[in-house]
């Protein structure tokens, strides 16, 4: 669809994985970083999402640089395991 991605995986298997998901997609940057140590691209973005990592982001820097990079979208995927 043209849209510019850049996905964050702090561990190197995870990166594979990632690229090789993502292969068919020219338009996909792979950082292999923390969130809070990731260079990223210039500009900012029209969405920071976070899938299940959240909670694993330094407190200080979850906000700050997820507003920094899409000042008006975040979205925030977080599961809590049902009890019963």
């Amino acid at each position: 669809m043209g849209y510019r991605i850049a996905s964050v995986e702090l561990g190197a298997n995870m990166v594979r994985v990632t690229r090789d998901r993502l292969k068919g997609y020219p338009n996909v940057e792979i950082v292999n970083a923390s969130f809070e140590a990731a260079q990223l691209p210039m500009g900012t973005f029209d969405l920071v999402y976070v899938a299940a990592a959240w909670h694993w982001i330094a407190p200080e820097a979850r906000l700050q640089k997820s507003h920094a990079k899409a000042p008006h979208h975040l979205a925030i995927i977080h599961r809590h395991p049902c009890l019963g």
